[in-house]
């Protein structure tokens, strides 16, 4: 990652942990909850704000708040003080299930957020290690409605589920703005989360129609034909998870290759190490053998041969230290890959695991 460093992550400082959370965020986590060409079919907005144009993701999923916020009367143009009284997300989800959450329970503040200056949007905390804000609060909104529209918020992410609990009430009460990288990952889940929703109501009404379809059939020969194309349809649905498996077992071999591989490293490296301690030994006891020879000789040899064993010494513990250091290393550096490349194959298999899921209660809910 740009910018970070395995020594800094590994002393546990602040500032370079917080760095590197949000670099795999804004890289991995948000384009796989929210991809970018999905987020775009649904935000066609011309009027949307250029904030950030570094960021494409960030910037579909701004358009997309946007457009869906705006019939409403809520002018989103940033991931900070456009959402700090909550109605932005309340709209959100109104948007897509009103009965969830009515948009006409929302409350609107009686004070509102002015920005104040631009800030070009960064993808790493200030020199003091704070988040750099896009916009600064200039107005303290009135908190019972910022605190009646975030329960709000909130029950209705507990009743479509599968959405983290990251946005709180207290980080945007006292006039304070949250963490825009927050808000923006909160954004991405909800799109996510209201993208599945979306789906699963076009799939039931699709259900429900071809039971309607079905029911209004009255010859067999018409029966027939819609049993022949049910069964041309379990075949190749059939061949698309065969597909999948296909796919997915592939991965995991490649996995368990990975996995192999890095253990033979480890192997391969505690064999090398046994083989240096030996050489060290046995260098160790020749330098013995030859200082007890020249001790034999005149006492300006002996001072001599004293001399250089003691340098010979010192040279080996430093390059002993050297050597400990460098296997400490490059062990790190083996442990994070296989940290990033397991969790990459974990998320992974928890989408298709999902999307398996999703499949099943599909299937179920057409045989229902």
């Amino acid at each position: 990652a740009k910018g970070v460093r395995t020594v800094d992550v590994l002393a546990q400082r602040p500032q370079q942990v917080y760095r590197l959370l949000w670099l795999l965020a804004l890289h991995i986590l948000i384009p796989l909850l929210a991809p970018e060409k999905q987020v775009r079919q649904r935000s066609c907005s011309p009027q949307a704000s250029q904030l950030y144009m570094d960021q494409p993701v960030l910037q579909a999923l701004l358009s997309w708040a946007e457009r869906m916020c705006s019939p409403f009367g809520v002018n989103v143009k940033n991931f900070t003080s456009s959402f700090a009284d909550g109605r932005a997300f309340c709209y959100l989800v109104g948007a897509y299930c009103p009965e969830l959450l009515p948009p006409s329970q929302v409350r609107k503040p009686e004070a509102t957020y002015q920005p104040e200056a631009y800030v070009p949007v960064h993808e790493y905390p200030s020199d003091n290690g704070a988040w750099s804000g896009s916009y600064q609060l200039q107005a303290n909104p009135e908190e019972e409605a910022i605190k009646h529209n975030f329960k709000l918020f909130r029950s209705a992410v507990a009743a479509l589920g599968c959405i983290p609990p990251i946005v709180r009430h207290k980080d945007f009460s006292n006039g304070a703005t949250g963490d825009e990288r927050i808000v923006a990952i909160a954004a991405a889940c909800l799109f996510h989360r209201l993208r599945e929703v979306t789906l699963e109501r076009r799939a039931a009404t699709s259900i429900q129609c071809a039971w309607k379809r079905w029911q209004t059939l009255g010859s067999v020969d018409a029966r027939q034909r819609l049993a022949a194309a049910i069964k041309i349809q379990s075949a190749w649905r059939t061949i698309r998870c065969v597909a999948r498996y296909r796919r997915q077992r592939a991965v995991i071999i490649a996995a368990q290759a990975r996995i192999r591989c890095i253990q033979q490293q480890r192997q391969y490296l505690q064999l090398r190490s046994v083989t240096i301690k030996m050489q060290t030994q046995c260098r160790r006891v020749l330098a013995r053998r030859q200082l007890w020879h020249l001790q034999a000789v005149a006492a300006a040899v002996k001072i001599q041969s004293a001399w250089r064993t003691a340098m010979c010494v010192v040279l080996y513990q430093r390059q002993r230290c050297a050597i400990i250091a460098a296997q400490a290393r490059i062990r790190c550096i083996q442990q994070a890959r296989k940290y990033q490349l397991l969790r990459h194959v974990t998320i992974r298999m928890q989408t298709q695991r999902r999307c398996v899921v999703a499949f099943e209660r599909l299937v179920h809910l057409r045989r229902v």
